[in-house]
This record gives C-alpha cells, structure tokens and sequence, in this order.
C-alpha cells in the first residue's frame, strides 16, 4: 500500500500541471489558437507579455527553456567579456578579441555554464520572492517560476545579442568595437532593456501565478528599480570619472616655502613644484608649480639686455605653435602682483577646454629679467588667483 502512495506521488511531481486559465482575469484570458502566430513571439514577449506567458510558457516545452537559458547565459557572458576587456592588458584583449570567431566560440562555450548557474540560481531567486508575495511552494511551481524567470529575461538577452550580431557585422574585430564607436547612441537606447525586463517579469508572476499584488509590485518592480536604478548610477560615475576632478582649494594654512639664488616665496601646501631642470644654464633660475587645477605656473630670471617688449613679442611668437591661436584680452598689463614691466592676458582653447594664457615680463636690474608664464583653466582661474595671491603677498627678490 505504501509503495503505491510513494509511485502516485511521484507521478503526480513529474506531471506539468495543465493550465487552469478560469482563474485569470477576463483581459489575460487566452486567445484561441488560430489567433496567436507563434513566430511572432518576440512581438508577444515585449509587447503583450501576458500574451506570452499565457501561450508560450504556462505549457512546458523543456527544449525552449532551454534555448532561453543559453540566450540569458550567452548574453551574460558578453557584458562579462566587455568588462574584463575593459581591465586586462593589451595581450589579454587582442587573444580574446582578437576574432570574432573566436569570440563567439568563447561566449556560445561559456553561455552553456551562465545559463545553468541562471536557471540554478536565479531561477531560485525568482521563486523566493513568489514565495514573499503568497504563492505556493511545490515542484510544479517551482518549475514554473524558472521557466518565467528565464523567459522574462530574453527581454535583456535578446537585445545584447542582437546589437552583437550588428557589430559583428559593422566592425573587423570585436577589439575595434571599443575604439571610435560612433554608436553611442544605441548603447544609451540599451539603458531601457533592464527596466523593460523588470515589467516582463512582473507580468509573467502576475499572470501565471495567484499572488498578492502588492507585494508582488514590492518584489518584482520596485526593489529591482532600485537596484538597478543604483548600478547604472555607479556605472555612469565610473565612465565619467575620468573626466570629472574634484579641484581642492589652495591650502594657505600649511604653505609651503620656495629659496632660490634670486628668488623666494611661499605657495599652497597641496600645489606641487616640479623638480629643478638639471640642464638650465649657470645664471638663471626657474619655478615651476601645478596646482591641482588645470593650470601651470612658472617663474623664470636670466640675464637679458634687451627690450622687456620685443622679448615679450619673441616670446608670445614662441608659444602659438604649442598653444594655438592667442586671442588678446584687455589692455597690455604694466603690473601682475608685485611685479612691474610690460604683459598681457590672452584667451585660447587647449584640448577643446578654454584657458587664459598670462605672460608678463619684469625687467630687473643687473641687466636680468623675470618671465612669468601662467596657462590656467578659464573655470578654475579663481581658484589658482587665490593661491597666487599667496605668491605675490610673500615674494621676495634675493
């Protein structure tokens, strides 16, 4: 008697459950067969999800599930190879990315592991949380929340796929996909797919399974929009630091003191004095400091006999080929701080960002002069003018 309770029970988990479609409301009831073309389920799956779910995955088909599985993990497995490309060196790259060949043979290899350990793992997530929102536990559920849960993701595998078949087509090696990419467009048009998946998902519990709508909506859209809504902001922090400084004060509290032969001041404790030029010529002397702002500073004595304004000229002539087009601003200066002579300010645009080039030159007496060159960010020169201030209010000819 026992050992026949023992065999019906065991049919009875190995049997897929026939779908009761009585208990669905009247918009998810099904449509008859005649009016769902299956090949177009891509259209069902992200435009009338429950469409989908009704037709296409409250039945199961073992050999489809396993299909979307391979999708989810080969999609995976291509935003894991961008990433690590991203960190390895050049050899590690042009070995993995090197063919496109090769490429898909590493991402379809390594789809096969991502798909199982997704259909493992998050398919175990995905009935927790049906659990959270009142479903019951048992093996046909269970099998159920895996096939919705690898089905809602085609939503974001299918997209990454697809934009790699495109570059497979548009560039000769995946390694040229990542230099000169002039479809950045189509990257941030990417950045809805993991929200549209959150829906998908939503759509697939609420449709297949009885459960408590509002812990649903907590589970299944809110905390995923949280968490994605927080990794793509870490994302978006991490591809633009490279661009963005954080730009301290001068720090006038902890000066630092500079005694030269000619010359001595004091200048901020976090600007830093490069190291002395070991092939400047006996009698002159020159200073140079990089704030942590766009800038560059320097002091520079040597003997010189003739005219303060032809060598501000020579000067000004010497710097155009490095520093492009000099627009003039204002009048000639006759005094820059401390120093007296003749100068001038002048606008123009390094790396494509705006700077103001000052050069100014003090004549001295002993027939030796004192050129200072300054190339400071237009945005940041109030900053450097505060730690300059330092400079002049302490300076001191030797």
């Amino acid at each position: 008697m026992q050992d026949d309770e023992f065999a019906s029970v065991a049919e009875s988990e190995s049997v897929e459950p026939t779908p009761d479609f009585s208990t669905f409301p009247q918009d998810d009831q099904p449509h008859p067969a005649d009016q769902v073309n299956p090949a177009l389920w891509p259209y069902y799956l992200f435009f009338r999800p429950r469409l989908f779910f009704i037709h296409f995955v409250l039945t199961a088909v073992p050999a489809l599930t396993v299909l979307a599985a391979w999708a989810y993990g080969i999609a995976s497995t291509i935003n894991r190879m961008e990433r690590n490309a991203m960190r390895s060196d050049q050899t590690v790259n042009e070995a993995m990315l090197g063919s496109w060949s090769v490429y898909w043979v590493v991402v379809a290899t390594g789809g096969i592991l991502s798909g199982g350990l997704y259909w493992l793992f998050g398919g175990w997530w995905y009935n927790k949380r049906l659990r959270f929102c009142g479903v019951h536990k048992g093996p046909m559920e269970t099998m159920l929340g895996r096939r919705v849960y690898l089905y809602a993701a085609l939503t974001l595998a299918l997209p990454t796929i697809g934009m790699t078949l495109y570059e497979t087509i548009k560039y000769p090696t995946p390694l040229d996909t990542f230099g000169g990419n002039d479809d950045y467009w189509l990257y941030l048009l990417f950045m809805i797919f993991p929200f549209w998946s959150i829906w998908t998902s939503y759509a697939g519990a609420t449709t297949c399974f009885d459960l408590k709508r509002g812990k649903a909506i907590l589970w299944f859209i809110v905390l995923p929009g949280i968490v994605y809504g927080l990794l793509f902001g870490v994302i978006i922090v991490i591809a633009m630091m490279p661009y963005i400084r954080f730009y301290e004060s001068p720090d006038l509290a902890s000066a630092n003191t500079y005694r030269g032969q000619m010359m001595s001041f004091h200048y901020p404790g976090n600007w830093i004095k490069e190291p002395p030029d070991p092939a400047l010529p006996a009698g002159e002397e020159c200073v140079a400091l990089e704030p942590p702002q766009d800038a560059y500073l320097s002091f520079r004595t040597f003997d010189y006999e003739g005219s303060p304004q032809t060598l501000f000229e020579n000067y000004r002539d010497e710097l155009r080929p490095s520093l492009g087009d000099l627009q003039p601003q204002g009048d000639m200066l006759t005094e820059l701080g401390p120093f007296k002579g003749v100068g001038r300010v002048f606008e123009t645009t390094i790396n494509d960002q705006p700077c103001e080039v000052r050069l100014f030159i003090c004549p001295r007496p002993n027939d030796q002069v004192l050129i200072v060159y300054q190339v400071i960010h237009t945005d940041h020169a109030e900053l450097v003018d505060e730690g300059l201030g330092l400079v002049h209010r302490t300076w001191v000819w030797r």
